[in-house]
């Protein structure tokens, strides 16, 4: 049996002392109880088997995607009580979501919120995936399922889950080393939809001048219904392609034209958005040359058109759920193929891929695009993925990981890899989990935070966010007149473009991979740094940052987003909640109140030791 091992701050001890494990049977002892087997409607091609050494295994062996299946535990909680969950698992050639699944549930058994922790597919050996959060009001009990979503082929294996309380009120010890290199900060600020959209009640907003604070410079060309999907530019599925009449490029080229005036580059998702059609309504051979000819027109001047200098052309979206495409699998294959050789033949520069996967956990479905890629010699410059997930925002950059090393064994090293849409839930079945909870509080704002900072450690390249518009659509921006300008999670982009403009990473301590991030960056100049703390579900009541290789004189101040400030039409903004200079910060140490979930900028700026000095910059060693 193997035991739980130590991570982060908590010690996490063999299976003989489970003192502090609100679980029965953490240590998944064989016979030792406290584990029932759950399996939804249409599992049945699942096995679960809990071996003698202590694994408990959830396997699937079908012929598409299947249920969901798992092994689950009840056990009561207190409502507002901080916990922190661990499990040990691993992966073998898994198709399928797996996750220890959180349902908190009130007195009366109703959801108040489900939530994954840490989302995994693949193979890869055991680890441990551990993740801080705070039980919701009205909380009475929790309902912990170790298993599979969506499984269809492989297996995931646990061996040991952990649930603790944890005591809140105690402080953090940081630090950032002011003279270090730690490579370069990437800004991944790219966005779905804008600059210029429809408000609900069919007003035209404006949003290039938040979208540049938020650092954003691509726009995807998703779910705009207008403009970018095929269906639209090319309404009859009968007509000529070849004919420039067939077409209907106006608001095309009025929208590239509007965006590259705002200084955003374009992302052109060539499909159909939501609620859209699910096939191409033409053959596959049709369908490309369709597409060859937006990209002509947007690109080489076709039939009166731009030479916009379109780079990115990504085919489709979500091919790999029901939401968007209704065809066999195998028939998207062909159209991918098709459509990737088309956009090539129209303009050898583009870069052209795809599909925008419905999560990362399709591995089955992905192997078979790439091998008929590579079959028939398509182009793949680059591959997207989707992930809405409000557990731990480290899923993230572990799904990078497990698609890049897809990537590689498929023998797509060079292909890039980026997601092109990410948020923490979607669709109609938000509300059923509780979504609300977190969707438009701090809670998404620490969660985006620090999903960004932990992408630093990846090879993504741009992360394009679900959505611009829209606070109850999860959006980074509100209209301004029946909803803030902002949402909390857009002013944590805000800092984030702020932080981004000290580029040279910095090294830290202190954070963590469950939920507490700590990134840390100086300018080029050295004149400046900035640390970024993002805090989505950790009980500490501080944090004490050790600034290493301090000037002798600097100033510093602490901007917030939090729950504790409001968010309301014409008063929604960061807020200043700690400020001071180095002689309110004895031994180079910043003390600062922080309560999740919240996000923090630290601005530190170098002072004049006199009247008339040189600038000390923040980088001089002492």
């Amino acid at each position: 049996m193997r035991p739980l091992l130590s991570l982060g701050s908590s010690l996490l001890v063999a299976a003989a002392a489970t003192a502090g494990n609100l679980l029965t049977n953490g240590e998944l002892a064989a016979g030792g109880g406290g584990w029932q087997q759950v399996r939804a409607e249409g599992a049945g091609c699942a096995t679960l088997r809990w071996d003698e050494a202590g694994v408990l295994e959830v396997a699937f062996a079908c012929s598409a995607s299947s249920g969901d299946a798992g092994w689950r535990q009840e056990v009561p909680v207190e409502p507002g009580a901080w916990y922190r969950v661990v499990v040990r698992a691993a992966a073998e050639d898994l198709s399928g979501e797996g996750d220890a699944q959180l349902t908190f549930r009130d007195s009366a058994r109703e959801v108040v919120w489900k939530t994954g922790t840490e989302s995994f597919a693949g193979t890869f050996p055991w680890d441990e995936l551990a993740w801080r959060l705070r039980a919701p009001q009205r909380s009475a009990r929790l309902e912990v399922v170790l298993g599979v979503r969506h499984g269809q082929w492989g297996a995931a294996r646990f061996d040991a889950a952990w649930l603790e309380r944890l005591e809140p009120g105690a402080w953090r010890d940081l630090s950032v080393d002011l003279a270090s290199d730690d490579g370069a900060v990437r800004m991944l600020a790219q966005t779905n939809r804008g600059p210029r959209l429809l408000n609900r009640s069919g007003v035209l907003v404006d949003y290039s001048a938040r979208l540049a604070a938020a650092g954003i410079r691509m726009i995807r060309t998703h779910d705009v219904h207008t403009a970018f999907d095929v269906s639209v530019v090319f309404p009859n599925p009968a007509a000529d392609p070849a004919d420039p009449a067939a077409f209907r490029f106006a608001s095309t080229d009025d929208e590239i034209a509007a965006a590259g005036a705002a200084g955003f580059e374009v992302l052109f998702r060539l499909g159909e958005s939501y609620g859209g059609p699910k096939t191409p309504r033409m053959s596959a051979e049709k369908w490309a040359e369709v597409v060859r000819h937006i990209v002509l027109h947007v690109n080489q001047g076709w039939a009166g058109g731009t030479y916009a200098g379109v780079r990115y052309w990504e085919i489709w979206n979500e091919p790999n759920g029901p939401l968007f495409w209704s065809d066999t699998p195998e028939a998207f294959y062909d159209l991918y193929a098709r459509a990737a050789a088309a956009v090539k033949e129209a303009d050898p520069t583009a870069k052209v891929g795809g599909p925008g996967l419905a999560g990362h956990t399709a591995e089955a479905w992905l192997r078979g695009l790439l091998r008929h890629v590579r079959s028939v010699g398509a182009p793949l410059d680059f591959l997207t993925w989707h992930v809405y997930h409000m557990g731990n925002p480290h899923t993230l950059a572990r799904a990078q990981r497990q698609l890049r090393a897809l990537l590689d064994e498929e023998g797509f090293a060079d292909a890039e890899l980026f997601n092109t849409e990410w948020n923490l839930a979607g669709g109609a079945g938000c509300e059923a989990t509780g979504c609300r909870l977190v969707v438009e509080s701090a809670y998404n704002a620490a969660h985006a935070a620090a999903a960004l900072a932990y992408l630093q450690d990846t090879d993504i390249t741009m992360a394009f966010r679900y959505r611009t518009d829209g606070v109850g659509m999860f959006g980074m921006c509100g209209d301004g007149l029946s909803e803030p300008e902002w949402s909390r999670s857009g002013l944590a982009f805000r800092l984030w473009a702020e932080f981004a403009r000290t580029p040279l990473r910095l090294n830290t301590t202190g954070g963590d991979t469950e939920g507490f991030a700590v990134i840390a960056g100086r300018s080029e100049d050295g004149a400046s740094a900035r640390v970024l703390v993002a805090n989505q579900g950790s009980p500490e009541g501080g944090y004490r940052l050790r600034l290493a290789h301090a000037p002798e004189r600097f100033r510093w101040e602490v901007v917030e987003v939090s729950d504790a400030h409001p968010c309301v039409v014409g008063d929604c903004d960061v807020h200043v909640v700690a400020s001071g200079t180095e002689e309110h910060a004895p031994g180079g140490v910043i003390a600062v109140p922080i309560a999740a979930p919240a996000v923090h900028l630290l601005r530190i700026e170098s002072a004049p030791a006199s009247p008339h000095p040189v600038r000390r910059r923040l980088s001089s060693l002492q």
